[in-house]
């Protein structure tokens, strides 16, 4: 089952921008585009921390099983 990755929505409700959130992730922001539409192949458990401590959420809000 194909995983997508929500934090497109979670970014959006905080109003930041692609360039503000990869820049405090310390990666490019051609990478977080590549996180954003789910088109990455691994993601590190450090950026699953940092995300859910910067969202304010839990790894459920930022994975959704795709049928």
């Amino acid at each position: 089952m194909p995983v997508k990755i929500k934090v497109k929505e979670l970014r959006k409700a905080t109003m930041y921008t692609q360039r503000q959130v990869a820049d405090l992730l310390g990666i490019t922001e051609s990478n977080y585009r590549k996180l954003e539409n789910s088109r990455i192949k691994s993601i590190s458990l450090d950026t699953i921390d940092f995300l859910c401590t910067f969202f304010k959420c839990s790894p459920n809000d930022i994975f959704e099983l795709v049928d």
